[in-house]
């Protein structure tokens, strides 16, 4: 019976984010068929293998299901390991769009996004996501242990993955809670969606997963909006001295005490994607769109 009902909770979540699930879907087969059309020389330079930034995107417009109005516009985004990059911008300016374009969940007919010096649309999402993690403001917790919820999306197995590594990403994100005085994870048992946690405690645990996978591209989409001002602060420190040089980490916030923290920041507007100029430790000045 208790097995019975996890799988009926497991097909009430999956009903739920049905919409998300079809938009993944979509954005596959779509992808699928526009790989057949692209070039195969998917190096952006010599046959060195050699590019100037890690991330690179140029000319990208995105209209949403069809749509005339553009959703997102992207004149030029360079990135490079080591960027802290802050995104800012009101409700409805294509926040959300955006992390879902960078995360390769949508794609552009136009344009080009290469990351490591590879065409993103040449080669298969499996592929590309191995590189990227994406944490929205509401966390996807499963039902599970501590550990189940650490290691998840990160190819690792119970019996075969890095207690060691488990351990330090709890400490970074102040979940040492967790682990008892003989340095033991708790054996709790987490139910679907985290409802045995706070909001801050589910946040926190899937930013663990960071911590344990390392992954090279990272977007957080107001993944800590359920910290404190000295809890997010003490968290994000930790995982930016983690991926300084390993990773690019893009940050969607409202909360622009954050920007204290990032070397760049954009603003949305309208769709339209700008680079924010530093003046006198203030991002405010618009970069020209040249």
């Amino acid at each position: 019976l208790p097995s019975l009902q996890q799988i009926f909770q497991s097909l009430s979540v999956l009903r739920g984010n049905i919409v998300s699930i079809e938009k993944i879907y979509d954005s596959l087969i779509t992808n699928q068929h526009s790989r057949k059309k692209i070039n195969k020389d998917v190096l952006i330079n010599s046959a060195e293998g050699k590019y100037e930034s890690d991330l690179y995107l140029k000319n990208i417009q995105y209209y949403y299901n069809g749509s005339k109005q553009i959703n997102i516009n992207i004149k030029s985004l360079r990135a490079n390991f080591g960027d802290i990059i802050f995104i800012k911008g009101e409700s409805g300016s294509g926040k959300s769009t955006f992390a879902d374009f960078i995360c390769g969940i949508r794609s552009s007919q136009n344009g080009y996004y290469s990351f490591q010096g590879i065409n993103v649309n040449t080669i298969s999402r499996d592929q590309f996501w191995k590189d990227v993690m994406y944490l929205p403001q509401q966390p996807m917790v499963i039902a599970g242990s501590i550990i189940d919820n650490v290691i998840f999306g990160s190819g690792d197995i119970i019996g075969n993955f890095n207690l060691k590594k488990v351990k330090q990403a709890l400490n970074a994100v102040k979940l040492d809670n967790f682990i008892d005085v003989n340095g033991e994870i708790s054996d709790i048992s987490i139910k679907q969606d985290g409802d045995n946690l706070s909001g801050g405690q589910k946040q926190r645990l899937i930013l663990a997963r960071v911590y344990y996978s390392k992954p090279k591209l990272i977007v957080l989409d107001e993944a800590t909006s359920g910290l404190d001002k000295k809890m997010e602060q003490s968290v994000l420190n930790n995982l930016i001295e983690l991926c300084k040089h390993t990773s690019i980490i893009f940050i969607i916030a409202h909360n622009e005490r954050i920007v204290d923290m990032c070397n760049r920041a954009f603003q949305l507007k309208e769709g339209l994607v700008k680079e924010l100029k530093l003046k006198n430790n203030i991002f405010k000045e618009i970069v020209s769109d040249k």
